[in-house]
């Protein structure tokens, strides 16, 4: 499967789906010269069945044409079934090729925004929304080919200057940089892909990519909220904020302002007030993406556990208590209870944070 993406292009000479293994495993990413490639060897086969060579890459240029022209680069998810075989088989295909798709969109869409964190780029994110994209299919093993609809958002993380300009190399780099690592890693395909503490992150991060493409702050605010929901699988409400805290530090807390958010939320969806202002929906981006990449960070220390996500639940709720406690303890008490932390909960997340004074 094919998914369109823009504000990315891949500027190596050769694609890498015939290498061991491709950028993502099972997906990479490809500029339309690649697949335009890809589809061109199909010229030399004279007799698949049902589809001469010049017939399919004829049918793949047409399903092609503007799309690379609309599109920097594709999302190439690969999947083993038959998606002509039946209702059931094609749905199933369907639905692991866009969950994958959306996990990597949201892997680029965050990480770069991260990268940039200014409200600027968060307003050229939101300016391409949702639409209706062309989900092409290429079966490699027969040569068939078709398009179906889909309504993924595009990857739109934009440098100022317009589309960044990436190899493989240069995007691998990007994405194992210190502060992406372990947030990166949550999205590697391996044994540990299918633990239920990774797999919260990156539903996390699919909710957060799909709020930043909003253009009206009360779904931005709202998906942002939702994303730490997530994170937290918390109720009542109050433990997903006692849990945050307890994640990102009193200093932290407060300075993503974390509480005006909450209250943003609260009053929107229960008081019925007017849509929140689009500063507090860019401060919701920002609190979400920094407890995203903290807990992914935090997340090392329990992924090889059983359990690993009610684990790492219970120790932010054992912190939690500590912090009510922090100002009846004297000196040497705090240090005994700092040396119980599986975090450093005063460390900066980004580069334009200040240490607590």
């Amino acid at each position: 499967m094919l998914y369109p993406l823009v504000g990315l292009e891949i500027t190596d000479d050769t694609h890498d789906l015939e290498e061991p293994k491709p950028f993502f495993v099972n997906a990479t990413l490809l500029s339309p010269k690649h697949v335009q490639d890809y589809v061109d060897k199909w010229k030399s086969v004279q007799a698949i069945p049902g589809f001469g060579g010049e017939f399919l890459v004829g049918n793949m240029n047409h399903e092609i044409r503007g799309t690379a022209e609309s599109y920097n680069s594709f999302i190439a998810v690969s999947g083993l079934g038959n998606i002509r075989k039946n209702k059931q088989e094609r749905e199933k295909l369907i639905k692991q090729a866009d969950e994958r798709a959306y996990e990597i969109a949201a892997l680029l869409n965050l990480t770069v925004l991260a990268h940039w964190l200014s409200s600027q780029t968060i307003a050229l994110v939101a300016q391409l929304r949702h639409g209706t994209n062309n989900r092409i299919w290429i079966n490699f093993e027969t040569g068939e080919s078709g398009t179906n609809v889909s309504y993924m958002s595009s990857f739109a993380a934009l440098d100022p200057q317009g589309a960044l300009s990436w190899s493989r190399d240069e995007l691998r780099q990007h994405l194992y940089r210190a502060e992406f690592v372990h947030f990166t890693r949550a999205f590697e395909l391996g044994r540990s892909y299918q633990n239920n503490l990774l797999t919260t992150i990156r539903n996390s991060a699919v909710r957060l990519a799909d709020a930043v493409h909003t253009v009206d702050p009360a779904p931005r605010l709202l998906g942002a909220v939702t994303s730490l929901e997530i994170l937290f699988d918390s109720q009542p409400y109050e433990v997903t904020k006692n849990r945050l805290l307890a994640l990102l530090g009193r200093h932290l807390y407060d300075q993503y302002k974390a509480e005006p958010v909450f209250s943003a939320r609260h009053d929107y969806v229960h008081r019925g007030q007017t849509s929140p202002a689009i500063g507090i929906a860019d401060d919701a981006i920002y609190l979400a993406l920094s407890a995203i990449l903290r807990y992914s960070t935090l997340s090392t220390a329990f992924v090889s556990k059983k359990s690993s996500k009610e684990k790492l639940w219970s120790y932010l709720d054992f912190v939690y208590s500590g912090m009510k406690r922090w100002f009846d303890w004297d000196v040497k008490e705090r240090r005994a209870f700092k040396t119980f932390l599986r975090h450093d909960i005063d460390a900066p997340i980004f580069p334009y944070d200040h240490e607590p004074s």
